[in-house]
C-alpha cells in the first residue's frame, strides 16, 4: 500500500511532468495520456484487493486506449502530405478590435510548398494604410470608390499584388474607380462589420464609398463563434432589437464559452480533442442568424454612413462537383438583394473546381478566377461603360 504523502507527490510529479510535456513535446498529448494511463494502473494494480482500485484500474484502460487513439491520429496525420506556407517574420499584426491585421509599409514574401511541389512564391505589398496595394486612380476625381471585405480569398492569398481581385476589378474600370483590399487572412463579417462601425475604414480611405463587395464563404459562420485560430477576431452578440452589439475579442470577452477560449485553443494540439471540438462546434440555427444579422447591420451601416452606396455579397457557393454549395448560407440569395453566386459566374466551377484553385492541397483561388469575377463585377456591378 503506497502511503499518502507518497501518493501526493506522484500525482504532483504527473502534473509537474504534464504541464513540461505540453510546453515543450510535439504531441503532448500521446505522452500526458500514456503517464496518466500508466501511473493510474500501476495504482489500480497495487490496490486491487480494494474496490477503488479495481475501479482505477479500469480507468486506468480506458485512459491508455485514449492514447492509442491519440498516437492512432497523430500518425495517421503525419501520413498526409502537409501544405507549409512561410511568410515574412512580423507580417502578421495583433490589433484591438479586428484581431489582426497585415503590418504597414511593409512587403511581406510568402511561400507554400505541398511536399517538394512549390505551389507559390509571391509577395504581398501593404501601403501605409495597412491594407494589400491596389492600382492608382487616374487622374481627376474617381468615378466611384469600392471596399472589398472578407477573408484571404479577397486578400488574394497566393496570389501577386496585380492578381489580386481587387487589383484586376480597379484595373478592369481603367482607373476610373478607387479599389480597396480590407481583406486579410481568417477575417469575415465581424471584421466587416468591426472596420465599418469602429471608424477603421474612414481612417484608411480618402474617397466616398460608392460600393461595397464582401466575398462570403462558409467558414465565416465559424468565425463568428470562434474555435482554434477563429478565436482571435471581434465578437458579437445579437442585441434585444435584432441587431448586434460588439463584445470584445472572442477569446477574451465573456462569457465565449471555455472551449470557444484559450481553452479550446490549448485543446486543439490533440488531434482527437481537435475533432471532437470540430463535432461540437459545427455551426448551428443561433450561428446563421447570428451571421444574417451581422452581415445585415453591415448593409444597414453602409447605407447610413455612405448614403447612395450598394452593397453586394459574393457568395463562394461551391468547392467540387460533389459539393452542394454552402447550404444554409444560400438562403441570402433569396433573402437580400445584391447576392452573387460564384457558381453563376465561373463557367463549370461545380464540375472542374480545379481550374479555379491555387492547387488541389489549396482551396484559395487563383488569379484566373479572380481574372473572371473581376469583369463580372466591372459590367455587372460597377458598369464600366457608364
Amino acid at each position: 500500500m503506497l502511503g499518502p504523502l507518497y501518493q501526493m507527490a506522484s500525482f504532483l510529479a504527473l502534473l509537474a511532468g504534464s504541464a513540461i510535456a505540453f510546453k515543450y513535446l510535439p504531441a503532448p498529448f500521446i505522452w500526458i495520456l500514456l503517464a496518466w494511463g500508466s501511473a493510474l494502473c500501476a495504482w489500480g494494480v497495487l490496490n486491487r484487493r480494494a474496490t477503488r482500485g479495481v475501479v482505477v484500474f479500469n480507468l486506468a484502460c480506458v485512459v491508455l486506449v485514449l492514447a492509442g487513439v491519440e498516437i492512432w491520429l497523430t500518425v495517421a496525420a503525419g501520413n498526409q502530405i502537409p501544405v507549409r506556407t512561410v511568410n515574412s517574420p512580423d507580417y502578421i499584426q495583433r490589433h484591438s478590435y479586428l484581431g489582426t491585421r497585415p503590418r504597414p509599409s511593409s512587403v511581406n514574401r510568402a511561400t507554400s510548398t505541398y511536399g517538394d511541389q512549390l505551389l507559390y512564391d509571391v509577395e504581398y505589398t501593404i501601403g501605409d494604410n495597412g491594407l494589400r496595394t491596389s492600382p492608382p486612380v487616374s487622374a481627376g476625381e474617381a468615378d466611384g470608390c469600392v471596399l472589398f471585405f472578407g477573408g484571404s480569398f479577397v486578400y488574394g492569398v497566393g496570389v501577386g499584388d496585380t492578381e489580386a481581385l481587387p487589383y484586376q476589378v480597379g484595373v478592369e474600370m481603367a482607373g476610373r474607380y478607387a479599389t480597396h483590399n480590407f481583406g486579410f487572412h481568417g477575417h469575415g463579417p465581424g471584421q466587416m462589420l468591426a472596420a465599418l462601425e469602429r471608424g477603421f475604414v474612414d481612417q484608411v480611405i480618402d474617397c466616398k464609398p460608392t460600393h461595397v463587395i464582401y466575398l462570403a464563404i462558409r467558414d465565416h459562420v465559424q468565425r463568428l463563434v470562434g474555435g482554434g485560430w477563429r478565436s482571435f477576431g471581434p465578437k458579437y452578440v445579437i442585441d434585444g432589437n435584432g441587431g448586434v452589439e460588439y463584445a470584445g475579442v472572442i477569446r477574451d470577452a465573456a462569457p465565449t464559452g471555455w472551449l470557444t477560449g484559450a481553452g479550446g485553443y490549448r485543446l486543439r494540439r490533440s488531434k482527437m480533442a481537435s475533432r471532437v471540438l470540430d463535432m461540437l462546434q459545427t455551426p448551428g440555427e443561433r450561428d446563421l442568424n447570428l451571421f444574417a444579422a451581422v452581415v445585415r447591420q453591415a448593409v444597414q451601416t453602409v447605407e447610413t454612413s455612405y448614403p447612395g452606396s450598394q452593397f453586394h455579397m459574393l457568395l463562394w457557393d461551391a468547392w467540387g462537383p460533389e459539393d452542394s454549395g454552402v447550404g444554409e448560407l444560400e438562403q441570402f440569395s433569396g433573402m437580400m438583394d445584391g447576392v452573387h453566386l460564384a457558381s453563376e459566374i465561373l463557367p463549370q466551377f461545380r464540375s472542374r473546381p480545379l481550374s479555379y484553385r491555387i492547387h488541389e492541397a489549396d482551396p484559395h483561388p487563383n488569379a484566373a478566377a479572380f481574372e473572371v469575377l473581376a469583369v463580372y463585377i466591372a459590367t455587372e456591378i460597377l458598369d464600366r461603360r457608364n
